[in-house]
């Protein structure tokens, strides 16, 4: 048997974003609150921008104004406050010269992007990745040790069953969690519980203070007497396999020595009678 070394402990259920309702309830908040603040900064973008194209402020129209922003600072204006709107400004875009309602209307989108609502939203938004990016990065499932989950089976194979049903378990959970963060599906249930989480953590502190409570050097040498009893257990296996095998050699060349010496008695017989 291979030794059974502890794998790291599990999460904390206090604080892991993976475990128990009140995770699930403040990720549920958070990404409501991202909703809510995006809503209001676009009805905010509508309401300053109605004279505009529409979709001022919505995703794509800010992906589109960041991307004017890299463009205006590391090409185009390298080292001039983005957006640049002197005389002799051209758009990052459309690459036209600014006139007077460009250049006001360019500084209308700047003050936006700044205003306190926009930013609230942005915030709240990085909020929600980091939680998504959790999610997708949590490790479950096939994702676990191998070599923990095969010395386990070894050790303890009800415990490893266990383990392994709860571990596909929550991958099954952290892909819906995922779907649902990104805006899609229902509301899921807890990746692992936190009744889960202590069992588990209850169960590997009781093998941990069992390993730690084993004589090493006993057990070596135990485990050296017991290998060597094994080699002569199996030579004596061999030999007692070996007799019947021998004992029938035994008969055969028994047989053909009397057989040899029939044969010569025979020939001796002939020899006689025809001398006679």
């Amino acid at each position: 048997m291979r030794p059974f070394t502890s794998p790291r402990r599990g999460p904390s259920t206090g604080s892991d974003h993976c475990s128990g309702d009140g995770a699930r309830e403040r990720a549920d908040a958070d990404r409501r609150r991202a909703q809510e603040l995006r809503k209001a900064a676009v009805v905010a973008a509508t309401a300053d921008f109605n004279d505009e194209l529409p979709g001022v402020g919505s995703a794509t129209w800010r992906a589109l104004w960041e991307a004017a922003r890299a463009y205006s600072t590391t090409d185009a204006y390298h080292g001039e406050q983005f957006p640049v709107t002197h005389d002799s400004a051209r758009c990052p875009l459309c690459q036209q010269e600014l006139d007077t309602d460009a250049r006001s209307r360019l500084n209308r989108f700047d003050q936006y992007m700044r205003d306190t609502t926009e930013r609230d939203a942005a915030a709240a938004e990085l909020v929600v990745r980091v939680h998504l990016q959790r999610l997708r990065d949590l490790s479950v499932g096939a994702d676990i040790g191998a070599a923990h989950l095969s010395a386990l089976r070894e050790a303890a194979p009800e415990l490893a069953a266990q383990v392994q049903a709860r571990l596909e378990s929550a991958g099954t959970a952290r892909d819906i969690a995922v779907t649902w963060y990104e805006g899609a599906g229902d509301q899921p249930e807890a990746i692992l519980v936190s009744t889960e989480i202590t069992d588990l953590n209850t169960q590997t502190d009781a093998m941990t203070t069992a390993a730690a409570a084993v004589d090493v050097e006993a057990f070596t040498a135990s485990l050296a007497l017991a290998r060597s009893q094994a080699r002569d257990l199996d030579a004596h296996i061999r030999l007692c396999e070996s007799r019947s095998a021998l004992k029938v050699e035994v008969e055969r060349l028994k047989e053909r020595r009397l057989l040899g010496a029939a044969g010569d008695d025979y020939g001796d017989y002939r020899e006689e009678h025809a001398a006679h």
